[in-house]
């Protein structure tokens, strides 16, 4: 519904310039020597809609901001500009608002832009655009007031709304099934606009994956490795819970199970998708076998027991560890970059 069109690259590492970058229908591919600004390119797209709360990817303006011109900006209250990405809404998109605000009230263009700063600065949404009469049309408000129009197409916030209401108390009842078009807070020009952009647009915006041979997906991974949820994984295990996450696998649940076939066959679903997405691009490599397999490592322990007819041996077998192994045939370091697909809303980079 929602597709990467062009992003303009404005202040990040070694960009002090604007560069703007076309986005190819199917697959785009940067060429360039080294340490042309390849992997700056990758990392600052990722950090506008990372597919995960990783502080390695929020605009770090001390780490990512041009390092010639850091001083130069240190004592401005206003926080520079990174990235502007372009997209483009579909047709069927505009449709679903249109279905939920009212025939019509979607005024903008088939494309939207996201500029990102550095700091804590909000992403500027520029493009989104609902006719504000058409909406009250759409829930049968056209015959209020003006001056209660007015007061409502300013009020920006769930606080300003209950104002109104007790400003027109004889209103009431009927402005109140606009109330879950609020926001606690809004830096928005208008309500609707909030709305239309934070419920109806932003849950379909792409979002993006990096990997680098730092996050090389291991050949063997612990999945008790994933039980705690306050330890932070390592790069490689990261890129290991994402394939987890593509298969819909749930650890405690396979930890706790007597038998891995329904995983197996889960695990068996994803290994289909990601070789037919994969060879469909890495046709050099069609001699690549993938194959996922659950196992468990059990540690043996042997003890003394006295009995009623003496000393004995016992021998207790506890699994200690459920692994999940990765086999490739034909294994090469280029496979170690297994994400470098597109899988439903989720867009991924890689290095190499």
């Amino acid at each position: 519904m929602i597709k990467l069109k062009n992003i303009e690259i404005l202040k990040y590492k070694s960009f002090t310039t604007p560069q703007s970058i076309n986005i190819e229908e199917d697959i785009t591919v940067l060429v360039g020597m080294n340490e042309s600004g390849k992997t700056s390119v990758l990392e600052c797209l990722a950090k506008t809609n990372y597919f995960e709360d990783d502080e390695k990817f929020k605009f770090n303006e001390t780490l990512d901001y041009p390092r010639k011109e850091l001083k130069s900006i240190s004592k401005s209250d206003s926080k520079p500009k990174a990235i502007i990405c372009t997209y483009h809404i579909s047709d069927e998109l505009i449709g679903l608002i249109e279905n939920r605000l009212g025939k019509g009230t979607w005024q903008g263009s088939n494309e939207i832009t996201l500029t990102s700063s550095y700091g804590d600065s909000s992403t500027l949404i520029s493009g989104v655009s609902i006719n504000f009469e058409l909406f009250l049309k759409h829930l049968n408000l056209s015959d209020i007031g003006d001056d209660v129009k007015t007061e409502l197409k300013l009020a920006l916030t769930e606080e300003k709304f209950d104002q109104i209401l007790k400003k027109f108390p004889d209103e009431t009842e009927r402005l109140e099934p606009l109330r879950k078009y609020f926001f606690k807070s809004s830096t928005w020009m208008t309500f609707i606009e909030r709305y239309a952009y934070s419920v109806l647009i932003k849950r379909h915006l792409p979002k993006f994956i990096y990997y680098d041979e730092y996050y090389q997906l291991p050949s063997r991974i612990i999945l008790e490795s994933f039980l705690d949820d306050d330890v932070d994984l390592s790069d490689d295990l990261k890129t290991a819970k994402a394939l987890l996450d593509l298969s819909e696998i749930n650890v405690n649940e396979l930890i706790n199970a007597d038998d891995f076939e329904d995983f197996i066959a889960e695990l068996e679903a994803t290994e289909a998708l990601i070789s037919d997405t994969l060879f469909q691009y890495w046709s050099a490599n069609q001699n690549l076998n993938i194959e996922f397999k659950i196992d468990k490592k059990t540690a043996t322990v042997k003890r003394q027991v006295n009995t009623s007819y003496g000393s004995a041996t016992t021998v207790d077998t506890n699994i200690v560890e459920h692994v999940l192994d990765i086999r490739v045939k034909t294994r090469k370091r280029e496979f170690l970059y297994l994400f470098r697909i597109e899988v439903k809303d989720l867009i991924g980079f890689f290095h190499s």
